[in-house]
């Protein structure tokens, strides 16, 4: 099964998973090692909040809470370099992850260039993009300032 067979960019400037895809993810989650996902798999929940946050979330039944990171801003420049060095990888991208890529790349170089860049759109391009290997050490390289934004 091809990475394409996981996900699919739609023109709408957004990525959904495939059936396929959430039966993969079900299986590495369940302590499966699958074709994309090795051992262990980390479940990642995002909530996007409309406004300040202080204190605890509550996030299940009963007394289960959540910390939440509220920090909004992303360092200066960073966001804009980051977009530069995804750009320069692209065209060695297999062709059946370069929409995908150049979709989420579009989305950050939005984001960068925007007077309040919204943090949860970068989070979850930063998520997909994670997905393709060859984006591996640049998303490492990038990790001291984007663990800020409580990735």
């Amino acid at each position: 099964m091809g990475f394409q067979s996981l996900m699919e960019a739609h023109p709408s400037q957004h990525v959904s998973i495939t059936h396929e895809g959430v039966k993969e993810r079900e299986l590495a989650i369940e302590g499966h090692e699958t074709e994309h996902f090795e051992l262990p798999v980390v479940q990642y929940v995002v909530q996007t909040f409309q406004g300040p946050v202080t204190g605890a979330v509550q996030v299940a039944a009963g007394n289960a809470t959540a910390k939440v990171n509220a920090r909004s801003s992303v360092p200066a420049g960073e966001l804009a370099r980051l977009v530069v060095q995804l750009r320069e990888q692209e065209a060695s991208l297999p062709s059946e992850v370069r929409a995908i890529a150049a979709l989420q790349v579009e989305r950050l170089e939005q984001q960068a260039k925007a007077p309040t860049p919204n943090i949860e759109v970068i989070k979850t391009s930063v998520e997909v993009l994670k997905l393709i290997p060859q984006y591996a050490p640049l998303l490492g390289a990038a990790a001291h300032w984007l663990s800020s934004l409580g990735m």
